[in-house]
This record gives structure tokens, sequence and C-alpha cells, in this order.
């Protein structure tokens, strides 16, 4: 918990300090890309936040904490993903933004013979001329994904520029998504599986806190990952580099000490 705590306030550090730099960039395009993955990172920030009160104990809450890390390495791999270019896929997220805000201020649902009609106010006008930009590029396509590129493409694009940023969003993929789904989806398997159906009522306590440990590498890594992502794309700064390293002084207690010798980049 000590380690998580202090990597939330490491994480709001760096990107206090990339609001900043950002601000300072002459180009429009850099500036917009900076203020959106910020934006990304202030998301995953209230998400860790979220973890943090949930697991103060170990209890049956760390079920949904791992339905939120999922959501965090998620936030993480989308502000990386859209740091690699020169802030064209900042520029999409941010008329996708508005896109979804012009169409879902008015909704139709159907329920039986009846039409419910729900409408927000105040109106966003069609006149505005970011939105008429928004509706030309999103018009006539999937209207519930701003990237046509799916989380493998991403991790896959990321590891082209880093490739140790790759493969700990990939470890993270794969150690947590797909029980997170179970859980989010409210399956009778995450159910019966975080209730101790399946072990012995003696070792509930430390089956929960295997969940926690998941909790705690899904976090560190995709934290990391994120940070060696933005060192290399957009500014390299120390808050980036004490994200990165607190993260792995967290999880250097999990691992042994002759692979620690083996990894000396990772864990010196």
């Amino acid at each position: 918990m000590a380690d998580l705590h202090k990597l939330a306030h490491l994480l709001n550090r760096a990107n206090l300090s990339m609001i900043l730099i950002g601000a300072r960039k002459d180009n429009e395009l850099r500036r917009n890309q900076f203020r959106v993955v910020s934006a990304h990172l202030l998301s995953a920030l209230g998400t860790l936040h979220a973890i943090l009160r949930l697991t103060e104990q170990l209890s049956l809450n760390v079920r949904e904490a791992i339905a939120l890390s999922r959501v965090y390495y998620e936030s993480c791999l989308v502000a990386a993903f859209t740091a690699l270019d020169e802030g064209q896929r900042a520029e999409r997220a941010t008329q996708y933004s508005i896109f979804k805000a012009f169409y879902s201020q008015t909704k139709v649902q159907k329920a039986g013979l009846h039409l419910l009609r729900v409408d927000r106010h105040p109106r966003i006008s069609r006149r505005h001329p970011k939105v008429q930009e928004a509706i030309k590029a999103f018009s006539g396509k999937r209207s519930d994904r701003c990237f046509d590129e799916s989380r493998g493409d991403m991790i896959a694009e990321v590891t082209n520029r880093d490739g140790s940023a790759g493969l700990f969003f990939g470890g993270v993929e794969g150690m947590i998504f797909d029980l997170s789904s179970e859980i989010i989806h409210g399956s009778l398997y995450s159910y019966e599986d975080f209730n101790g159906t399946f072990v012995q009522p003696a070792s509930v306590s430390d089956h929960l806190m295997s969940h926690f440990e998941s909790v705690l590498f899904s976090t560190c890594l995709s934290s990391a990952a994120v940070a060696r992502v933005l060192a290399k794309t957009l500014a390299q700064f120390p808050e980036l580099e004490a994200v990165d390293k607190q993260a792995f002084s967290a999880l250097k207690q999990f691992v042994p000490e002759d692979m620690q010798r083996q990894l000396p980049d990772y864990f010196s």
C-alpha cells in the first residue's frame, strides 16, 4: 500500500511537469498532444486513487480493485499510444470527444411499443466549426471507438518504440484482462472465486492477498511502461524516471535475487 501511494504521488508530479512543458510548446498540434496525454494520466490517477481506497484493508473489495486495475492499464496504454506520433492521434481523440458529446446529447431508446427520448441541455450547436470537423471525421464510421487499432495493435506499436514498455503492457494484458472482464460482467466464476469457493477456508486471506498482488503488479508495470514511452516520445525529465524506478522498487520484493542480478537495468 505504501508503495502504491508513493507511485500515485510521483505519477501526479510527473503529469504536472508534463502539463507545464506542453503549455510552452509553440506547435499547436504538439500542445494538444500533451494536453490529451495528460488527460489520460489524470484519469489513470483517479482510478488509482479509487484502488487505494478499496484496498486500505484486505477484503473482498479487492475484487473491484482488480476490475479497476484493468481501467488503469487501459488509460496508461492509450496515453502511451497517443504519444507515439507527432500529435495526429491526439487531434483525432479531440475530435472524437466532440463527436460523442454532440451525438450523445439526444438518445432514443425503444422499449416495446414505446420510444423514450432523452435530451441533454444546454445543447451543442451543429454549426460550430469544430463540431462540423468532428462530424466529417467520424460520420459513417464506428461511433463507439476513437481509434481503429485494437489493444494488441497498440501494444505492438509501443513495442516498436520501446521493447520493455511493450513487454510490460503485454504482461498486464495477460495477467488481469480476462479476469477483470469476468468481474465487470458479473459472472458466476468471478463471484465464487472471490468468495473463496475454490479454496480452503484457512487460505482465504492468502487467496485475497494474491489478488491484491495482481493489482500491485499490473499497476506498477503499467506505470513503468507509460513513463518509459513518454520519456522517449514527449519529454525526458526526472519525474518520469522516478515513476519508473518506484514501480520496480515496489516489485523488487517479489523477484528472486538471481533474477534481479540478471536484470540490473530494472532492479539496480
